[in-house]
């Protein structure tokens, strides 16, 4: 009886285990489906910030961002998400000025496509990698397995132990 129990007990151990790497295996499990694009949007906000204090400095914007780190309005010019440059455009008139991410397939079709911009676009699960169905499911079933799994087969071990126990007692006061 007791044997089972182990072996119960080191199987349901290790399937959590299993259920717990297949949880972390998610990148996107604990931000959610929108969170590259949130935080692109947040850098590119970033970015913008800098290119007005610099229009403001200089009374025009910036030929590149390159020129931002140049200036120290910003440390360092780093990548977006996907691993490419921001892209970055003053309108013709030289009234205002456009910053955005080349997206997941990093080619810059001008804002358009899967592009990252601040507004103007709607970003749905089919044009995005790494869309968050698979890892919702996985959360799903690594958290039941994980913590569900694991205590209720402790408790249905120590059930049986104490049902053995009392047969074993019985058996005793016979």
């Amino acid at each position: 009886m007791r044997r089972v129990c182990v072996v119960f007990l080191a199987f349901s151990l290790a399937l959590s285990a299993v259920f717990l790497v297949l949880n972390s295996a998610c990148p996107m499990l604990l931000h959610g489906p929108s969170y590259v694009i949130q935080r692109t949007q947040g850098d590119i906000r970033l970015l913008s910030a800098a290119v007005e204090f610099y229009r403001l400095d200089h009374h025009d914007y910036p030929e590149a961002l390159t020129d931002l780190v140049e200036k120290e309005l910003i440390y360092a010019l780093y990548p977006d998400r996907w691993g490419s440059d921001y892209n970055y455009r003053v309108e013709p008139d030289g009234a205002d000025f456009v910053i955005y991410s080349s997206g997941p397939n990093r080619v810059d079709e001008f804002g358009g496509g899967d592009d990252v911009m601040l507004s103007g676009k709607e970003y749905g699960c089919p044009v995005y990698y790494r869309c968050p169905t698979f890892c919702e499911r996985v959360r799903d079933v690594a958290f039941i397995g994980a913590v569900v799994f694991w205590p209720v087969s402790v408790l249905a071990c120590m059930l049986w132990g104490c049902l053995a126990g009392f047969r074993y007692v019985r058996d005793l006061l016979r």
